[in-house]
């Protein structure tokens, strides 16, 4: 789980339209405005999460598949009330409230990209403060960590890369050759890493204390641990 604050707005620009294709009836298609900044289409939807403004909360829970949204969306107030949209670009959406405070339940499927895609959107539509934690599935490196815990990323969560360089170097970069020293020898380059390892990201500090705080009041402290987390830029190649 993750959390990120922020009042920050996307960037603005002057408008601009994009068209790709035209119907039979000469109704344009695929037409988007403010395509210099988060483009949106004509009906003010968000391009991948097909939201806008009134349709998302402040506070949002993330998943991966559709199915685990709509097993935690029945725990909202009332599902007569629930918003729901799924979007042709794989992002669904439950909005309604939790305990009477508004509350967001979007299934974003897995990946860097569509992580990148629902923050920067869900940004631009959402005014004030953002507080978003991650449900998720992952494996463990630490045996005190029971299969069916739950990992609070309290340290924060680092991202592992597969440098493609290392992997697939073409013939001439492998007989390249470098200068050494005054001498005037040559010496091949050093390899390419196979894996770029970045800097950990914090957490929100005061969202994390809280999971804990709620988990463990919840499950117990044998069933909650907190950890650093390592996302990878591949399910399989990372």
């Amino acid at each position: 789980m993750d959390a990120t604050n922020g009042n920050g707005g996307g960037a603005t620009s002057s408008t601009t339209t994009a068209a790709t294709s035209k119907d039979d009836d000469d109704t344009p298609r695929n037409v988007y405005r403010d395509t210099n900044a988060v483009p949106r289409n004509l009906d003010s939807t968000t391009l991948h999460l097909g939201l806008k403004e009134g349709q998302i909360a402040s506070r949002i829970v993330t998943v991966g598949c559709s199915g685990r949204a709509a097993v935690i969306a029945k725990s909202l107030d009332s599902m007569q009330s629930i918003f729901q949209h799924a979007s042709p670009r794989g992002f669904t959406t439950y909005t309604g409230t939790f305990e009477r405070v508004g509350v967001s339940i979007v299934a974003i499927g897995m990946g860097l990209p569509m992580m990148d895609f629902f923050v920067r959107e869900a940004r631009q539509i959402v005014a004030g403060p953002l507080v978003i934690a991650r449900f998720g599935t992952c494996g463990v490196l630490q045996s005190h960590v029971a299969v069916g815990g739950v990992v609070v990323t309290s340290p924060g969560s680092l991202l592992i890369m597969r440098n493609p360089d290392a992997f697939l170097l073409s013939s001439s970069s492998k007989t390249a050759t470098t200068d050494v020293g005054n001498g005037g020898g040559k010496a091949p380059p050093p390899p390419p890493l196979p894996y770029l390892v970045f800097a950990p990201q914090p957490s929100d500090p005061a969202l994390s204390l809280a999971l804990v705080s709620e988990l463990t009041a919840e499950l117990g402290p044998a069933r909650v641990t907190q950890g650093l987390n390592a996302s990878a830029c591949s399910f399989y190649s990372s």
